[in-house]
């Protein structure tokens, strides 16, 4: 999947909260040079983004050895 996306992406952190659960509430920003890319980035009906969301929330779970969840929003510049 790496080879697909653009290099410069620009990725901003805007909330990170542990709940009372024992979750982890992860909320960001992922800045794209163009709206060209962004389409890139979310896929056709936003397929690729929720893949990434997937494997990156397994990754950070893994990480921080709890459920995590996270939230993320494509933005053009």
């Amino acid at each position: 999947m790496h080879k697909e996306l653009p290099y410069n992406i620009n990725i901003k952190n805007i909330g990170f909260k542990n709940l009372k659960n024992g979750d982890l509430k992860i909320k960001q920003t992922l800045q794209i040079g163009n709206l060209r890319y962004k389409k890139i980035i979310l896929g056709k009906k936003g397929e690729k983004i929720k893949k990434i969301r997937e494997l990156s929330q397994k990754q950070i779970s893994k990480i921080f050895n709890c459920k995590t969840h996270l939230y993320l929003e494509v933005v053009s510049q």
